[in-house]
């Protein structure tokens, strides 16, 4: 009867010191006394005593501690902002396709940027254990308002300042020892793929130019705001500009603006894409036009990802 200390967690404000789920045999002890004697007995075991007997009644028996192999069979589910409820995950292996929203690169990683990119980690390699076949994709905006804003205060290239960047990140990660996801794509790298799938938009009567730029016609798509239950004045605080039809309307394509110094060729002139349809047309081109995991920051959710859900869906991409 050797006892066996498994874990020790801090419970909460209500606890004096180190207090929490400690293991004896593979039961919990739950009542104070129990647990003093399990710790007691674990930090200097007597190999010729016995080990304290727990009462069944206050304790129950887990299969997941104490050396035994943890039960998989209870199938994964992960709370859906969409759905609002827990979902139930594909049966293994799956697969499970994952796109989560990277960093917007234009200075060093800091905690915001690098939660984003733990959880996406952690969640493959978790996944990966149980026997799922898992598809990371994070990426990297690298074409962007903050790029072009912060260059011009560094005095340098915004395309010089984004490449310096996002080896800054790489770095960064790196050192957070999780290993890197499967695909790591940059908006920069996806500018054809964009400007078509801007183009299916306009040629569904989804989008419409204006001096250049083009924008997805929010009125279009009756679902719009199911994701985020933002309220209509924050729909329409996103981008004032006086060339759109409708305020809640956001880019899909920029024209040059003057301090811009990168720009790309386009049916509309030179310009750059919005940040949302990057993110929806590098998940589709990586995963395809339906995935199982669609993550990123909570501040992401509006307009971030209800514009991601929006124009994927007026294709009749069902997106995540």
């Amino acid at each position: 009867g050797c006892a066996h200390l498994s874990r020790l967690v801090r419970r909460g404000p209500r606890c004096r010191g180190w207090v929490g789920a400690w293991v004896l045999d593979g039961r919990w002890a739950r009542t104070r006394s129990a647990r003093m004697r399990a710790c007691r007995y674990a930090a200097d075991p007597d190999p010729t005593a016995r080990a304290p007997r727990l009462s069944s009644r206050r304790c129950r028996v887990t299969s997941s501690y104490a050396g035994s192999t943890p039960n998989y069979a209870r199938p994964m589910r992960l709370y859906s902002t969409l759905s609002r409820r827990l979902e139930d995950l594909p049966e293994r292996p799956g697969p499970i396709r994952m796109y989560f929203c990277g960093s917007t690169v234009y200075q060093r990683v800091h905690i915001g940027n690098a939660r984003p990119f733990v959880l996406a980690m952690w969640l493959k390699r978790w996944l990966e254990q149980r026997g799922y076949d898992v598809r990371l994709v994070h990426n990297i905006t690298d074409v962007d308002d903050h790029v072009y804003e912060e260059a011009a205060k560094q005095g340098l290239p915004s395309r010089e300042l984004a490449e310096k960047a996002t080896g800054w990140f790489f770095q960064d990660t790196n050192d957070l020892g999780l290993g890197r996801p499967d695909v790591e794509p940059r908006a920069s790298e996806t500018i054809p793929e964009i400007v078509a799938f801007v183009e299916e938009l306009l040629d569904r009567g989804c989008a419409y130019e204006s001096q250049g730029d083009v924008y997805f016609r929010v009125a279009r798509f009756a679902d719009y705001g199911r994701l985020s239950n933002a309220n209509p004045d924050e729909m329409q605080q996103q981008e004032p500009n006086p060339l759109k039809e409708d305020p809640r309307d956001f880019a899909l394509w920029k024209a040059q603006k003057p301090g811009e110094d990168a720009a790309w060729e386009s049916p509309w002139g030179l310009g750059r894409p919005g940040w949302h349809i990057e993110c929806s047309t590098m998940a589709e081109k990586h995963l395809g036009p339906v995935f199982e995991i669609h993550g990123g920051g909570l501040d992401l959710v509006f307009p971030h990802h209800e514009n991601e859900l929006a124009q994927s869906r007026a294709l009749g991409h069902e997106f995540a």
